[in-house]
């Protein structure tokens, strides 16, 4: 029972790292996908994360204390091809101890435990991916297949030997798992929004919000992340394609990861009609004045008094004699952060007198009171 508890505990501690990692692709798919966010569907793919953990960790886990090639040569873990040797075993069990010992026998704790662990795939396969039951099933099958062939190949010959048995019964009662979750996911994943009535709301405007423009500055900061990342490990292995530490200038550089980034994510995308940084464009989020959508230099001015200030200043700072430069990037995004939190529309945007607008509809904003309204808590309304 420890085993099992510690093993659980793994899989939520690995799951919610997963689901931290893959939250903003998430928001990014769902606010495509949908015109917005379905706080029920986040929860579902979290749980999802879990589960996959869970479904690792029970199947492959634990390996064995002392495994290699001593304990190989110790142990031989057989394969067991034969469907249906679990009848034989529980039938054993009740002749030995009766209704008791059957019970209480390791042969009913492990096909009661095989069944268990792919219920939750048929759940999830039906209710929240929405796939046939049909298909749902084959997936169980698949998937407990791959299962019982890493364990009979010892990894795909990537370990020693095998640690796990591999067993046909385990396939069987597996199966039995995944439909047993297709038929109960209507009343599981009941709280789930389903997926076809959300689609039929994605060109439908939504209220702009500070958690909406939130949700758009966090994609940002990713997708930042991502290009700055992307030019580091580029020069580094051009460094190593060259064989020689020195063959990219430190100070080329060191520009190039601030610039880029800033480039690509907020002046480049500032420059179209639109106006619209990465992230605000994937929420459907725009930025309009009085007369529209703007000259091009208004939009030029939003994007660059915005982070991407901060962004070119560390830029700037790489170069000789302007270290000191590098300072003023945490104090301006300070005030980005401080601001965003007091307004709905953020420091650069009162700066050049934008107002936000859901570009579904991107309607050119006068100075009217309904278009200073925000929902009452402040959040992005949930389907």
């Amino acid at each position: 029972m420890t085993t099992y508890l510690s093993l659980a505990m793994q899989a939520m501690l690995l799951g919610a790292l997963t689901f931290g990692v893959v939250l903003i692709p998430l928001i990014v798919v769902q606010a495509r996908r949908f015109g917005g966010l379905s706080l029920t569907r986040m929860a579902a793919f979290g749980m999802v994360a879990v589960y996959a953990f869970a479904l690792l960790a029970y199947t492959m886990l634990p390996i064995p204390d002392g495994y290699g090639e001593a304990w190989c040569a110790r142990y031989d873990v057989r394969v067991q091809p034969e469907p249906f040797v679990f009848v034989h075993d529980l039938a054993a069990a009740y002749a030995a101890g009766g209704a008791g010992g059957l019970a209480s026998s390791f042969a009913l704790r492990q096909l009661l435990l095989n069944v268990v662990l792919f219920v939750p795939l048929g759940v999830f396969g039906r209710r929240l991916l929405e796939w046939p039951a049909a298909v749902t099933i084959l997936a169980g099958i698949g998937v407990s297949a791959l299962i019982e062939l890493t364990q009979g190949t010892a990894a795909f010959g990537l370990l020693p030997c095998r640690w796990r048995i591999a067993d046909a019964d385990d396939l069987i009662a597996n199966t039995v798992g995944a439909a047993i979750g297709v038929a109960i996911a209507p009343l599981v994943l009941s709280w789930v929004s389903r997926a076809r009535a959300l689609e039929g709301r994605r060109l439908d405007p939504r209220p702009v919000t500070r958690a909406r423009r939130w949700l758009g500055a966090v994609v940002d900061a990713a997708l930042f992340a991502v290009v700055f990342a992307a030019v580091e490990l580029g020069a580094r292995a051009l460094d190593a394609i060259a064989d020689t530490p020195s063959f990219l200038p430190e100070t080329g550089v060191g520009v190039a990861r601030w610039l880029l980034p800033a480039l690509l994510v907020f002046v480049v995308p500032a420059l179209s009609h639109l106006g619209a940084s990465a992230g605000q464009r994937l929420l459907w989020l725009v930025p309009r004045w009085t007369d529209g959508a703007g000259t091009p230099m208004r939009r030029l001015a939003l994007a660059l008094l915005g982070p991407a200030l901060p962004a070119l200043a560390m830029a700037a700072a790489q170069l000789p004699g302007l270290g000191a430069l590098g300072y003023t990037a945490p104090v301006w995004l300070l005030g980005l952060l401080v601001a965003g939190l007091l307004s709905r529309d953020g420091l650069a945007a009162a700066l050049t007198g934008a107002r936000y607008a859901d570009s579904r509809t991107a309607p050119v904003l006068a100075d009217r009171p309904e278009h200073h309204s925000e929902s009452r808590d402040g959040a992005a309304r949930p389907h």
